[in-house]
C-alpha cells in the first residue's frame, strides 16, 4: 500500500489550531519546495536558465520539477529532495524519536548518525559533508575535529522542522546551539550560522503568531527598527533584505518589475555562503508572499543554490498564505491545493516525512483538538 498522502482541508476554530496548522503546512511547503527545485539546482547564469526552462521536457513553461535535471552532478530522480533536503534526514529521524532530546543534546550520537548517512550516501555530497567524511575517514580524526569552518545556509534550513518538533516545549531558536553547528562550524566567523539561523527563527515564531492583516515586509521593517530584541548582526541582514525587495518596484509591468528584482538578486550573490543566502530568501519571501509557487519560481530563476534558499521561502510564505486564506476565504483551499499538486511529484520518502511530522503534531499538541487531522492515507 502507498504510503502517499495527500492534505485536507481543515476547519479551524481557534488560534491554536490556526498555529498547528502553520507548523504542518510549513513542513509540507519546505519538503515540496527543495524536490520543485531540483531540476534547475546549481545552475548560475539566468539566461541558461530561462534556456532550460523553454526546452524543458514535459513542454512546461514553469521552472518547477525541471525535466531532465539540469545539473550533471545529481544522481537523483525529479520528485527526490536534493542534497541539501537529503542531508537533513537524520536530524528528522532524531526530531521525531522519544528520545530527540537527548539525542540532540549528545552531539557523538548524532555525529555517529551522520557519519553513517554521509558514508553510504549515494550521491554528490556538498562540500561540508566531503570533507566531514573525510576527515574521519581518511585522516582518522575525531567528528569534533572534522567539523569545516564555513558559513552557509544550512542552519536555517531546519527552521520549519524545529518548529513541528519544539513548538510547545521551548522556543525552536533555543535548541539552535545545539544543532546548528555539529558538522559545520561558523564560530571562526562570527556564528554567521547562529546569527542567520536565530533571525530565521525570530520572525518565523513571529509569523505563526502574526496579525494576519501584517505583511511580512511591515514584520520585517518592525523587526529591523527594534533595538530592544534584534542585535545589530540580524538588523545588518534585515535591512539588506529589505533593500533587495524593494528593487523594480517603481510602477513598472510586472514581467519589468520581476527581471529588475531576479538580476538584483544575482548581484547579492546565489551561493549557499552567508550572508546572502539568507538575504535573498527573505527578499524573495517579501517580495512574493501571498503566492507559494510564484515565489519558488522566482527562487528557481533567480539560480545558484536556490535549493537551499527553496524551504526557509516555503517555510514563510506558507505561513503567510495560511494568514491570507484565513483572511479572506475562512480556509485554506488554495494553499492546499498548491502543495497536492506538487505533491503529486514527489517521491514516497517525502509523503512519509510529511506524514510523519503531521502525526508527531497531531499527538503531542494537546491544546489542539486531537480528532482533527490533516492527512489521510491513500
Amino acid at each position: 500500500m502507498s504510503s502517499r498522502i495527500t492534505l485536507k482541508l481543515f476547519d479551524m476554530k481557534n488560534k491554536e489550531q490556526i498555529i498547528q496548522q502553520k507548523l504542518k503546512f510549513g513542513i509540507a511547503a519546505a519538503l515540496v519546495a527543495d524536490a520543485a527545485t531540483l531540476g534547475l539546482h546549481w545552475v548560475y547564469n539566468q539566461n541558461e536558465i530561462k534556456q532550460l526552462i523553454a526546452s524543458d521536457r514535459n513542454n512546461s513553461v514553469s521552472p518547477l520539477f525541471h525535466t531532465p535535471l539540469a545539473n550533471k552532478f545529481y544522481t537523483h530522480r525529479n520528485g527526490q529532495l536534493s542534497v541539501y533536503g537529503e542531508e537533513l534526514l537524520p536530524m528528522f529521524d532524531s526530531l521525531l524519536e522519544d528520545q530527540a532530546d537527548h539525542v540532540l543534546s549528545n552531539k557523538d550520537i548524532l555525529f555517529k548518525r551522520y557519519y553513517d548517512y554521509f558514508s553510504a550516501y549515494p550521491s554528490r555530497l556538498n562540500k561540508m559533508t566531503k570533507h566531514f567524511v573525510q576527515s574521519v575517514r581518511d585522516d582518522n580524526k575525531s567528528y569534533a575535529d572534522s567539523v569545516m569552518v564555513d558559513a552557509q545556509a544550512n542552519g536555517f534550513i531546519k527552521i520549519p522542522f524545529l518548529y513541528g518538533r519544539y513548538y510547545n516545549h521551548a522556543l525552536p531558536h533555543t535548541k539552535m546551539n545545539e544543532i546548528v553547528d555539529f558538522y559545520v562550524s561558523s564560530i571562526q566567523l562570527g556564528n554567521e550560522t547562529l546569527v542567520a539561523s536565530q533571525l530565521a527563527s525570530k520572525i518565523y515564531y513571529q509569523l505563526l503568531h502574526n496579525d494576519p492583516n501584517r505583511t511580512l515586509k511591515n514584520l520585517v521593517i518592525g523587526m529591523e527598527k527594534n533595538t530592544m530584541t534584534t542585535t545589530n548582526a540580524e538588523r545588518i541582514l534585515l535591512k539588506n533584505a529589505l533593500e533587495l525587495s524593494n528593487k523594480g518596484s517603481n510602477n513598472n509591468t510586472q514581467v519589468t518589475d520581476d527581471a529588475i528584482f531576479l538580476k538584483s538578486c544575482f548581484k547579492v550573490g546565489l551561493s549557499c555562503a552567508l550572508p546572502h543566502s539568507f538575504v535573498v530568501a527573505l527578499a524573495i519571501s517579501m517580495k512574493y508572499e501571498y503566492d507559494l509557487i510564484s515565489a519558488l519560481s522566482a527562487n528557481c530563476i533567480v539560480g545558484g543554490d536556490n535549493c537551499s534558499r527553496s524551504m526557509l521561502i516555503a517555510g514563510f510564505v506558507a505561513l503567510r498564505e495560511v494568514d491570507h486564506g484565513m483572511t479572506n476565504n475562512k480556509n485554506t483551499k488554495k494553499l492546499n491545493s498548491k502543495i497536492n499538486q506538487l505533491l503529486l511529484k514527489c517521491d514516497d520518502t517525502i509523503h512519509s516525512y510529511i506524514h510523519r511530522f503531521n502525526t508527531f503534531i497531531d499527538h503531542n499538541y494537546k491544546n489542539v483538538d486531537s480528532g482533527s487531522r490533516t492527512v489521510s492515507h491513500l
